[in-house]
């Protein structure tokens, strides 16, 4: 409860100077009390009360309390002014205190402070940075972007320039009609001409009449990205897939075994017949568990499923066991993720082999279907 602020204060009477005054007893209804004499020769400090009664006797007089004065009162007494000094005290609302002696034991978050004073100088550094690497001349910037485009400019009609030679190609190898109008377009010409003669001494040469590119991919072979890789729409509305070389002299040449997929003889009549020799088949090889007649023992012999585009039945073909072929296979499936891989190899068929459907993998002739360099070179 607040105090009054009209607050009592004691006054100090000086009973050696004060007069005294006169003193009314109070009564109850009724009653008379008789009129108080004024005290006349009474030392001071002395109150002389009437009784109620008629003859009233004198009470008797207290002697007067003899009080030290101030100065020798002692020295840790409090006087009365700081008794009755005007001081108010305003507590604090009970829920305010209720977190004081949490936030007391709480320690000072310097950390925060460091790490943002860090952020804040990292700010400053990097502002610095920034205007000073924009400090170019707008001449030098100006000369820069006139540089950019006319290099752009270059490459883009260089590009325009190698994607029409690539489209004559094309329209020029699909429509020849005999093996000396092909042999100008192709790559490794030498090599390839007697396996264009028996190839179509077996199959006969078509000619398309060529309506446009369908599809159009860079590819790279090896450490190689010299290839592209395109569909060339016909009139006749079939698609014939093939890679083309860009040469160094700009010159640009299809690979031929790839786009009639040779073989050196059909897959099927090879599986049928069997015959003994070497041949260079260009297959799909992936790891398999097929182990059967001379081929059964799993630690002499690490076993391949082979299988051709076109194909009826696959052949198994086997390898030594940690053989230098081998351990090349199989880099080749790690490298490929474990998926099956393309490739060019050569097999033989053993003389009086009794396994209905195993070859002997002799070595690999290339990691692509594409011969990067000639086979014998």
């Amino acid at each position: 409860m607040a105090r009054d602020p009209e607050q009592v204060r004691l006054k100090v009477v000086d009973d050696m100077t004060a007069k005294p005054g006169e003193v009314v007893r109070l009564k109850p209804s009724g009653t008379d009390f008789p009129r108080a004499e004024p005290p006349s020769s009474q030392p001071p400090g002395r109150v002389l009360l009437h009784s109620a009664s008629p003859a009233a006797t004198p009470l008797p007089v207290p002697e007067k309390l003899e009080v030290p004065r101030t100065s020798e009162r002692r020295t840790h007494d409090p006087g009365i002014d700081s008794l009755i000094e005007d001081t108010t005290v305003v507590a604090k609302p009970l829920e305010e205190t209720w977190n004081d002696r949490e936030r007391a034991r709480r320690p000072t978050p310097w950390g925060w402070f460091a790490l943002f004073g860090l952020i804040c100088g990292g700010a400053v550094v990097w502002s610095l940075v920034h205007l000073s690497s924009n400090s170019t001349k707008p001449e030098t910037a100006r000369d820069e972007s006139v540089a950019r485009l006319e290099q752009d400019a270059r490459e883009n009609a260089a590009a325009e320039v190698r994607v029409d030679r690539i489209t004559d190609t094309a329209r020029s190898f699909v429509a020849a009609a005999s093996i000396d109008q092909m042999l100008p377009l192709v790559r490794q010409p030498e090599r390839v001409r007697p396996l264009m003669e028996g190839w179509y001494a077996r199959h006969p040469l078509t000619r398309g009449r060529f309506k446009s590119l369908s599809t159009f991919r860079p590819i790279t072979l090896g450490d190689r990205a010299s290839f592209w890789q395109v569909g060339c729409l016909l009139a006749d509305e079939t698609t014939r897939e093939l890679i083309i070389e860009e040469l160094p002299d700009g010159k640009m040449a299809v690979d031929w075994e790839t786009s009639v997929i040779y073989q050196p003889m059909d897959w099927n009549d090879y599986t049928r017949d069997r015959p003994t020799g070497s041949f260079d088949f260009r297959v799909i090889l992936q790891s398999d568990v097929f182990f059967s007649h001379e081929f059964s023992d799993s630690t002499r012999w690490s076993n391949f499923r082979l299988s051709t585009l076109g194909g009826e039945d696959p052949l198994y073909g086997y390898c030594q066991r940690d053989s230098e072929t081998e351990r090349y296979l199989q880099n080749l499936i790690s490298r490929n993720r474990g998926r099956p891989v393309a490739l060019v190899i050569r097999i033989s068929t053993p003389p009086d082999l009794k396994s209905p459907r195993g070859v002997v993998i002799e070595k690999v002739m290339s990691e692509h279907w594409v011969y990067l360099t000639p086979p014998d070179a």
